[in-house]
């Protein structure tokens, strides 16, 4: 985990059969409850953020989505690009799957 505080983190997803949609979201960690914060913090932990490669590189998938996970410190920002069923840590998606539920898109 970097040695800073923990500004956002966000997503977007691209991809798919239809790839005409690219939804979203952004949680900006000053705006949570403690509760939530911690939860976040513990997500990011748990996703080893900062050790995953840039972009999971494996077979894809034929219309599979493809996830741009960002977190950003106060002095550095990192941005993982993987896509679905490519083999990367389950600890991601659990990630993104919490930026979509409390994230503003």
């Amino acid at each position: 985990m970097a040695d800073s505080p923990l500004q956002f983190v966000a997503y977007e997803r691209s991809g798919g059969q239809v790839p005409t949609l690219k939804p979203s979201g952004r949680v900006e960690a000053a705006g949570l409850t403690s509760k939530d914060r911690a939860e976040l913090e513990q997500l990011v932990k748990n996703a080893d953020v900062m050790h995953q490669p840039e972009t999971v590189a494996a077979a894809r998938v034929p219309d599979s989505f493809e996830y741009r996970l960002t977190v950003g410190y106060a002095d550095q920002t990192r941005t993982i690009v993987f896509h679905d069923q490519d083999g990367h840590p389950q600890s991601l998606d659990a990630l993104v799957n919490w930026i979509k539920a409390h994230g503003q898109r």
